[in-house]
Formats: C-alpha cells, sequence, structure tokens
C-alpha cells in the first residue's frame, strides 16, 4: 500500500514533465508542417512552370518559324519587279513631301521659338522671388524645347547647367 501510495504520488509530477516534452513536441510538429505547406506551393509552383513551358513553342521551332516568314518575305521581294519597287518609293517620297508641306503651312519652328521665349521670360520673372546662391546671380534661365536643356546663362556668357556652378561651358 505504502509503494501504490509513493507511485501515485510521484505520478502528477511525471505527468507535468511529459506535458513540457508534449508542448515541444507540438511546436515541432507545427514548425514541420510550415516548412511541408511552403514546399508543397513551391512545388505546385513548379508544376505550374513546368506545364505552361510544354506547352510552348521551342525556341528553336520559334526561330525556325521567323526565318521563315523573313525567308519568305524576301522572296516576295525579288519576284517584285525592280520598277514597281521604285514607284512605290517615289509614291511614298510624295507623301513625305506633302506632310511636310502641310506642316510647314503651321509654321511650329516660329511657333516653338515664340513658346520658348514666353517661357524663358516667365521663369525669369519667377527667378526673381526666388532665393539663389549669389554664384547665379543675376539670372538668366534659358529652356530649349526640342531637347528640354537647361541652364543659367551667367554674365560672362558661360552657360550653366545643373546644380554645379563650376560645371560651366
Amino acid at each position: 500500500m505504502k509503494w501504490l501510495n509513493t507511485e501515485l504520488r510521484r505520478s502528477p509530477y511525471t505527468k507535468i514533465s511529459f506535458q513540457s516534452n508534449e508542448n515541444k513536441v507540438d511546436s515541432q510538429i507545427r514548425n514541420k508542417k510550415a516548412e511541408l505547406t511552403a514546399i508543397n506551393s513551391e512545388i505546385w509552383a513548379l508544376e505550374n512552370q513546368i506545364t505552361e513551358m510544354s506547352k510552348r513553342q521551342s525556341i528553336q521551332g520559334m526561330a525556325l518559324k521567323i526565318k521563315l516568314k523573313i525567308e519568305n518575305y524576301l522572296e516576295d521581294l525579288l519576284e517584285k519587279p525592280l520598277k514597281d519597287i521604285e514607284d512605290e518609293i517615289s509614291a511614298k517620297k510624295k507623301v513625305v513631301k506633302d506632310l511636310k508641306d502641310k506642316i510647314k503651312e503651321y509654321r511650329l519652328e516660329t511657333q516653338m521659338e515664340n513658346f520658348e521665349t514666353f517661357i524663358n521670360e516667365s521663369m525669369n520673372e519667377m527667378s526673381i522671388n526666388l532665393d539663389f546662391e549669389a554664384s547665379y546671380k543675376p539670372l538668366n534661365l534659358k529652356l530649349l524645347l526640342k531637347n528640354f536643356d537647361l541652364w543659367n546663362t551667367r554674365a560672362d556668357g558661360k552657360k550653366i547647367f545643373g546644380a554645379d556652378p563650376d560645371n560651366a561651358i
């Protein structure tokens, strides 16, 4: 009886010690399940990629198809008489000339110059109220619309691009 009572008294302690081991094992199982889920999702993604790649044509097949298209185009050009090609070129040149003439009617260059003048004057008027370093003063900002170059022209005529006053041309 004494022995049984002694053993029964030890039992709750033993259960508690096993409880901590059980918690550790449960935690490890959860971690392994999370790793397994991540690996399964990677496997699924790879399987999808393999399926997609198998649906696509091979690179060699695509290259061959493009090569055949180029050869067909060249054969068509060779079959066309040279006179037809020259006539086509002349017709295209006439269209280009007509379009250039229409563009000239709009006096685009003059309007661009007027816009540049307006923008430059406006920038310089606004720059009076701005606090610039002494090396930039007096400000004479210029903007070229055809490539959007922006610079300050110093009193000595040198152009300063960007923020470096020593970067004068």
